[in-house]
């Protein structure tokens, strides 16, 4: 053989060799290179970590509420990783942590007020994934005015872990920065109104609830940054298929919900929607809806009403002994039935447009303001048609 042809045999083997190492096959596929552990090895790195619209906490590359969110987890070992799952913590730098964990609206499990546990896709070895993880979570005090984005005094710390041993548990926790906080939306005045729950309102053991929640301003609450917080009265439980952007605090009881879209101030009269309540004991108490904006509340006395059922044959409990919403305050707006009052046709606006009158260029103006409105919270099911 040529000196020739032994060097080129000699080269391809040192880049034989060398692909391997790399743990990249001679064909260009990925391979577990030569060093890889024998067995499944899991690493995880995070982005930027944010809080803010829909009132979550995302892994992000970019420092703002609508990057694409990253969670990084490799698998540098020789064996597939199954069943894998994050361990997701929060970690408080002050004394009063900015943010807990709440109920989770993906398929994220609440361990604790700082802790979830999130599914994660299987690792192939030699291979990394990039999932998108969000959490739901409660902002103790809202800060208006911060800047955005802004640090928050938290961070996270995420653990992954497969089914099978990890060789190296070394490198499966990752803690990130400080959280960014990316709420967009200024202070403002959302109220919350409910009417009482007459005779009117009940059918059998079934109950109907007129609520509604306004922004009146003077801001615009951005994309998914309200807030709406709904608690049963006692002896009585939520019979409602709720959106996705909802959460359930306290299953069939206490309901947290966010916008799915922005909500511009108004000043015209309250747009009842109907929530329907299944009554399962007596006596009952109170329950309430809290309507608040992520950018920080100028009233907050008016966050709050309370839900009443004032039928002659239900007995109540004194209002004192109604459980309320977590940091609710305030008592808002409460509004009695009139004998003419009727249940509004689900998904529609009648209420308001009754109150406006009839006047066909009136009612055409409120139906174009209408168009460019959302509902703060919708909800699948549950709604009432008379």
């Amino acid at each position: 053989m040529s000196s020739t042809r032994r060097g080129r045999a000699v080269a391809r083997t040192v880049s034989a060799a060398l692909l391997s190492v790399m743990g990249i096959a001679t064909d260009g596929m990925m391979t577990a290179p030569a060093w890889a552990a024998d067995g499944v090895d899991l690493n995880v790195s995070v982005a930027s970590v944010t809080f803010g619209a829909g009132s979550v906490v995302g892994f992000a590359d970019c420092p703002t509420w609508d990057c694409h969110q990253v969670l990084h987890v490799s698998n540098t070992g020789t064996v597939k990783a199954t069943q894998v799952v994050a361990r997701i913590d929060l970690v408080s730098d002050a004394a009063t942590p900015p943010l807990s964990f709440t109920g989770q609206r993906n398929d994220c499990t609440l361990v604790s007020a700082t802790t979830v546990t999130c599914p994660l896709p299987d690792v192939d070895a030699a291979a990394s994934i990039t999932p998108d993880v969000f959490a739901s979570v409660i902002e103790a005090h809202p800060v208006p005015g911060t800047p955005n984005p802004s640090p928050m005094a938290a961070h996270v710390r995420v653990t992954v872990s497969a089914a099978e041993s990890d060789v190296n548990t070394g490198d499966n926790t990752a803690t990130s920065g400080p959280i960014l906080r990316t709420v967009k939306s200024a202070a403002t005045d959302w109220v919350a109104y409910a009417q009482p729950i007459g005779v009117q309102n009940r059918l059998g053991d079934l109950l109907y609830a007129r609520l509604a929640a306004e922004n009146r301003g003077p801001a615009t609450t951005e994309f998914a940054e309200a807030i709406l917080t709904y608690v049963a009265p006692p002896g009585t439980e939520w019979d409602v298929s709720w959106s996705p952007t909802c959460v359930e605090v306290r299953p069939k009881v206490e309901i947290r919900c966010t916008s799915d879209g922005s909500n511009p101030p108004v000043q015209i009269n309250p747009d009842y929607f109907t929530l329907r309540l299944k009554l399962v004991s007596v006596p009952v108490g109170d329950g309430e809806i809290r309507a608040e904006s992520m950018g920080g509340e100028l009233n907050p006395s008016d966050n709050v009403a309370k839900i009443i059922i004032d039928i002659p044959d239900i007995p109540r409990v004194p209002p004192s002994s109604s459980p309320t919403a977590s940091a609710s305050a305030g008592t808002g707006t409460s509004v009695a039935i009139g004998s003419g009052d009727r249940l509004p046709v689900t998904g529609s606006r009648t209420g308001l447009m009754a109150g406006l009158g009839v006047v066909a260029l009136v009612l055409g103006v409120v139906l174009y303001l209408l168009s460019r409105r959302r509902r703060a919270v919708p909800v699948t099911d549950g709604e009432h048609t008379a």
